[in-house]
């Protein structure tokens, strides 16, 4: 079983991290425990202004969006619209080919059969 210790707080303070701890942790023992593994990890301090740290990182991760689309936009203009070009044509190409079969099918010569009323009458 595990001991506990105990820590002197203001009042106001208490009451603030048991709200606030309710909210990221089942326990305030773990909710401590989260927010000193954080400020641990990242090598932050709490008095520290984390503004400049931010912009940096908006900066980096702007630079490497505009980045990936860069990419997509090449990809699109070397591969993706010649590849589409090219299908077109074949496309056409059958088009063409199948209009050019129809013609070859109809009979060049059709012969007219006229109904002659006096042929009949004799």
């Amino acid at each position: 079983m595990e001991t506990f210790t105990s820590i002197r707080f203001k009042n106001e303070t208490a009451e603030s991290f048991k709200k606030y701890s309710k909210c990221i942790a089942t326990t305030h023992t773990e909710a401590l425990e989260l927010m000193l593994l954080f400020f641990v990890k990242s090598g932050l301090h709490p008095k520290d202004d984390v503004g400049p740290l931010f912009k940096k990182l908006e900066r980096v991760m702007i630079k490497e969006c505009n980045t990936v689309i860069a990419i997509l936009k090449n990809i699109e203009r070397t591969q993706l619209k010649p590849t589409h070009a090219l299908v077109m044509l074949l496309y056409e190409a059958i088009q063409e080919e199948k209009e050019a079969m129809e013609k070859m099918k109809r009979p060049r010569l059709v012969e007219k059969k006229r109904f002659d009323k006096n042929r009949f009458n004799e």
